[in-house]
């Protein structure tokens, strides 16, 4: 028996048409029948107590959830990865009265669990949502000396992802999807990692020990980049991962490709006196509007020249090609002190580069 409106977490849960996993991602249902727009659905599940990762789901590929208006009629159904634990829909069915229950599937299609149907039927009305947790019994393990361990990594216009490439494109989290079928219409395994990271070995990383695959089959390798609230920025094709008799397989790497408009930030630091080591702002240092500065790039071209400006404690520089860049400035206050500097190696890859220039007082 299941609670709505926020009540207890119990039993079996409802599906829908489209629906969206976890971290965001839409997986399409096969259905027959009914569908709406009046009731949503929040649903999860463990593994003998355990949260649902690919070391807990062990042989279990797929969990499937199957919503009848009665029992024998015709049904929702619902494949969502064991390892992703759960998910929350928007308003998918009609306010009415239904029957579900649980199946657990291995990557043959063959049924490793299965719940009984809720009782009694389960009403719910416009507007609600029905939450249900399921915790399912252990599952068979996947014998370690069976399975191929798994290295990848993924790049942002043509380098390896750092947090800086990752921010500049607005990546938040890669997902490494593995399909059994080339059309990735079967996700049998799923696993999220912060873009930033940049990549994984299951061999070396504590937290990527369990990214590993049954060993002699042939799989399909997926994967997608998501923003901070789950939304697709890109993605790839369903490329072929075969495990057969290896011990260890690299995944195909992706290269994600944006215009991403770069920006050079230099921060001003003004010296206080002749061989001090005290550096303050543009004002503390009284510069009048005698700054001059000279933007150069790597052959030596002059990017922006200017003189006679006011002074600032920073400035950008948008948009700049990826180079590496020097800046020759000079600056004077109301009472003759001098400051000059070049600020060399200026590197800007991708997004946003920033860098500090200490400025000097000059004879």
């Amino acid at each position: 028996m299941m609670k709505k409106n926020g009540a207890s977490r119990l039993g079996v849960a409802l599906i829908l048409a489209i629906l969206t996993v976890a971290a965001g991602c839409t997986t399409t249902v096969t259905f027959v029948g009914f569908e709406g727009d009046e009731v949503a659905v929040d649903g999860a599940w463990t593994i003998a107590g355990a949260p649902a990762s690919a070391a807990t789901c062990g042989a279990a590929s797929t969990i499937a959830l199957e919503v009848y208006e009665n029992i024998g009629s015709d049904n929702y159904e619902i494949r969502t990865p064991c390892a992703s634990g759960g998910f929350v829909t928007d308003r998918v069915l009609l306010a009415g009265s239904y029957q579900v229950r649980w199946v657990a599937y291995d990557r043959a299609g063959v049924a490793l669990h299965t719940s009984d149907f809720s009782t009694p039927p389960i009403s719910v009305g416009f507007g609600e949502t029905i939450e249900a947790d399921y915790n399912f019994p252990a599952f068979p393990p996947v014998v370690s000396g069976d399975v191929t361990t798994l290295s990848g990594m993924w790049q942002i216009n043509g380098v390896q992802a750092d947090a800086t490439s990752c921010t500049a494109a607005g990546i938040s989290t890669i997902r490494f999807e593995v399909a059994n079928d080339p059309a990735g219409t079967d996700i049998a395994y799923q696993f999220d990692f912060q873009c930033a990271r940049g990549s994984f070995d299951s061999r070396t990383d504590a937290d990527a020990s369990d990214v590993v695959l049954p060993r002699g089959i042939m799989f399909y390798s997926h994967y997608q980049a998501l923003d901070a609230g789950g939304g697709l920025v890109g993605e790839t094709d369903y490329l072929e991962l075969d495990t057969a008799a290896v011990t260890h397989a690299i995944t195909a790497t992706p290269d994600f490709t944006f215009a991403v408009e770069n920006t050079l930030r230099i921060n001003f630091f003004w010296e206080t006196g002749m061989d001090t080591e005290d550096f303050v702002t543009c004002a503390d240092a009284m510069i009048d509007e005698t700054i001059g500065y000279t933007l150069t790039d790597s052959s030596g071209a002059t990017v922006v020249e200017m003189f006679g400006v006011s002074c600032e404690d920073a400035l950008d520089f948008t948009p700049v090609a990826s180079d590496i860049y020097s800046i020759d400035i000079t600056a004077m206050a109301g009472d003759g002190t001098k400051w000059g500097a070049i600020c060399s190696d200026l590197d800007v890859v991708a997004g946003l580069e920033e860098y500090d220039c200490q400025v000097m007082v000059v004879p």
